[in-house]
């Protein structure tokens, strides 16, 4: 029969059979009983030590749970800002008085919902920077015009409304920067940029009379 032969705290010569050592039953909390020749009982300070970190495990797990639900909670955009060309509504009208199309200048304004939920926009305008006086601008109604304020993003998704930039003439060469503000009150501010310095895009497609 296989015999264990104990070393450490164990005389030498000791010989124990397997059929003579036997596990108590008990709880994992509690301190472990080996039952031999001898009758040895696990130290305190290593039923202590087993206890702690079995606690630092339920800690962390609690806490990894906490950090989950905070951060799918969380409002996360991303503003990124464009020069280009799209359509937009000029003063001539066909003949039935619908507001035509032209392609003109614009300030595109790619918000990005990087949250798990959507979120509604109520604001879309620009400040200057570096000014003693800052100015602002509301766009009040971005293109494309069925695109009203308040309007919504769904979660994990992306809009691009542009503003026409003829009425940004007196931002040209200054520093400015985008700004939204949802439904939750939250602010989100875009990076400092030039109109002139801008990369550029254009959206092309047919856009039917008065839209």
């Amino acid at each position: 029969m296989d015999q264990i032969r104990p070393t450490g705290q164990f005389p030498a010569e000791l010989l124990i059979r397997r059929s003579q050592v036997r596990i108590l039953p008990g709880a994992l909390l509690k301190p472990l009983h080996w039952t031999f020749r001898g009758d040895w009982k696990m130290p305190p300070m290593v039923a202590t030590a087993v206890i702690a970190i079995y606690a630092a495990c339920v800690a962390s797990a609690t806490l990894l749970v906490q950090y989950a639900q905070w951060r799918s909670s969380r409002t996360l955009m991303r503003i990124q800002i464009h020069a280009g060309v799209a359509p937009v509504v000029s003063e001539t009208e066909d003949p039935y008085g619908n507001k035509l199309h032209k392609d003109d200048e614009v300030l595109f304004v790619q918000l990005t919902n990087r949250s798990p939920h959507a979120v509604k926009i109520t604001h879309v305008g620009a400040i200057s920077v570096g000014d003693k006086e800052k100015k602002g601008i509301a766009f009040a109604r971005p293109h494309p015009l069925h695109l009203s304020l308040p309007f919504e993003i769904p979660a994990l998704d992306n809009l691009t409304p542009w503003q026409p930039r003829q009425g940004l003439h007196a931002w040209e060469g200054r520093r400015i920067q985008v700004g939204i503000r949802t439904a939750a009150g939250d602010d989100f501010e875009s990076h400092v940029f030039r109109l002139d310095e801008l990369t550029r895009l254009k959206i092309v497609g047919n856009y039917p009379p008065g839209h």
